[in-house]
C-alpha cells in the first residue's frame, strides 16, 4: 500500500507519527499514546521500527 501512495504521490504517516500528530493538537495526551502503545506490544502487534519511532518522535522507549 505504502509503495501504491508513493507512486501515485500520495502522502502517507506510520501509525506512530499520526499519533504524534493527534498529541500534537491536543486530540490525545500521552497517557492515550502509553495506553495505545502498550496495547499493541501487549497483542506483540507493533509496527515496524516501533522502539525507535517511538523513541524518536515522543522522546521516551515504548512501553512494555
Amino acid at each position: 500500500m505504502r509503495q501504491a501512495a508513493k507512486d501515485y504521490g500520495i502522502k502517507t504517516l506510520k501509525t506512530l507519527e499520526l499519533l504524534k500528530l493527534m498529541l500534537d493538537c491536543n486530540h490525545i495526551d500521552m497517557a492515550k499514546v502509553r495506553e495505545i502503545a502498550g496495547y499493541w506490544a501487549y497483542f506483540k502487534d507493533i509496527p515496524k521500527s516501533f522502539k525507535a519511532d517511538f523513541k524518536k518522535l515522543f522522546g521516551e522507549g515504548p512501553p512494555q
